[in-house]
């Protein structure tokens, strides 16, 4: 039991004997801070708050959609040599996405070009041959003509000498007579001859032509066949899905694999019927990413699909943004969910605010109004949460407690905290004059809602 109140009486001690300790330490870390200067305040520029007549907006939810979708097939039967590419890969247009092997076909090649030099030697032979050929008949002619007049001349002599009785004898004058009618004979076998052998042979050079030029053509159509088993992308784009592999057997028309474009990005939405008569090509929209809440993007509508979905009775509305490769690839992925606000209502009054206040990324936007701390005197920036009407130019339709006239922050809002001491530097309003300077002390601060 003594022992017991020992130990106590020990511990009491201890406890005693720090706390000076402690105390000097927490004193002296006071006067620390109590030394160290306080954080100058934050420069910052500022515009006015504006009204004006913009036409309501209402947000829909949309879907990031690729401008090209394309499954490639193979249009060629053969077994696939080399699969170059995997799901997610990014593929310039005209790179090669697969081989099929060739083998085959380019003996097809050897052997249909070889045909075609033998058409073209034949045609060659004809050519040569048919100048001799037509020489040597026409000669032919010249000679029977020739020898039928030399014995119509002389059947001439010869009837007219028998008529007068002078040295020829009727069986002379019969022969003379058979010696022209054959060379008659002769003469028109002779024409015959040319017409029947040396137009045909024309008409052979043509046909040998033609043979050519179709062997030419199975050349061709083969040639361009060997191009096609190397299967190649038709534009830029990512792979997202492979439907074969090395050593696999494909037929013609089997697909291969599946391109989408990344670059420009598509968003579409769904829009119901009773909105869509106030929509036209050419207006401007803002959107949002779940994925990316600290973006605001820009969009045009780029087209109206005039058929609606007969269950949901909504029509498709397209949008097209850029969406530029960086090193890390796209920022806009197909899939992704967005937000997007059109105009759909009749204007009326709204506040704006330029497109640079905003702050995003946290639960919801925000913008820093310049206020007065009454407690300090200090200018300081109040965040005000806000919800997001429609764009109009650079300048965006905010919902919250803000007032007209009021200054919010359009540069450094990026670094700043909520309450946080600020200096206003001079930069043009959103209306177009110089910033008025920070509120009195007679104002009372935005609390954010």
């Amino acid at each position: 039991m003594m022992g017991k109140h020992l130990r106590q009486e020990s511990v009491v001690a201890r406890f005693f004997a720090a706390v000076p300790m402690v105390f000097a330490a927490s004193v002296g870390s006071a006067a620390e801070g109590a030394a160290k200067p306080a954080a100058e305040p934050a420069l910052v520029m500022t515009a006015q708050v504006v009204q004006r007549e913009v036409a309501e907006g209402r947000t829909f939810v949309g879907t990031v959609m690729p401008e090209r979708r394309s499954v490639i097939g193979s249009a060629v039967e053969g077994r696939v040599l080399d699969l170059l590419v995997n799901d997610g890969d990014w593929v310039q247009a005209g790179a090669t996405l697969a081989e099929v092997r060739t083998v085959t076909i380019k003996l097809e090649i050897d052997a249909a070009k070889a045909e075609l030099e033998l058409r073209k030697r034949e045609l060659e032979e004809l050519k040569f041959s048919l100048p001799a050929e037509r020489e040597q008949a026409q000669a032919a002619v010249a000679r029977t003509q020739a020898l039928q007049e030399y014995a119509r001349s002389r059947l001439v002599r010869a009837e007219a000498l028998f008529a007068r009785g002078v040295a020829t004898s009727q069986e002379e004058l019969e022969e003379i007579r058979s010696v022209a009618m054959a060379a008659e004979q002769s003469a028109l076998e002779a024409a015959a001859t040319y017409q029947l052998k040396l137009r045909p042979r024309d008409e052979k050079i043509l046909q040998a032509a033609a043979l050519v030029a179709k062997q030419e053509a199975e050349v061709g159509l083969l040639e361009d066949q060997l191009d096609k088993y190397t299967i190649a992308a038709p534009f830029d784009g990512y792979v997202t899905a492979k439907h074969t592999e090395d050593g696999a057997w494909i037929k013609r028309g089997e697909l291969v694999v599946e391109l989408v474009s990344a670059d420009p990005i598509e968003i579409s939405v769904s829009v119901p019927e009773e909105f869509i008569a106030a929509l036209r090509p050419g207006m401007s929209a803002s959107l949002r990413l779940d994925a990316m809440p600290d973006k605001l993007f820009e969009a045009e509508i780029s087209r109206i699909v005039p058929q609606a979905d007969v269950r949901s009775r909504s029509f498709p509305v397209k949008m097209v943004i850029p969406n530029p490769r960086d090193a890390s690839g796209h920022v806009l992925k197909s899939g992704m969910l967005a937000r997007v606000t059109l105009a759909v209502a009749e204007p009326k009054l709204a506040m704006l605010v330029p497109k640079d206040a905003l702050v995003l990324g946290g639960p919801a936007p925000l913008v820093y109004v310049i206020v007065r701390d009454p407690q300090s005197g200090k200018t300081i920036a109040a965040a005000v949460p806000v919800q997001l009407g429609v764009a109009d130019g650079a300048e965006i339709q905010v919902l919250g407690n803000l007032q007209l006239g009021q200054q919010v922050v359009v540069r450094g809002n990026e670094r700043l905290m909520p309450n946080a001491p600020v200096t206003v530097g001079t930069a043009a309003a959103s209306s177009g004059s110089p910033s008025p300077p920070a509120p009195s002390s007679a104002s009372s601060p935005v609390k954010p809602r």
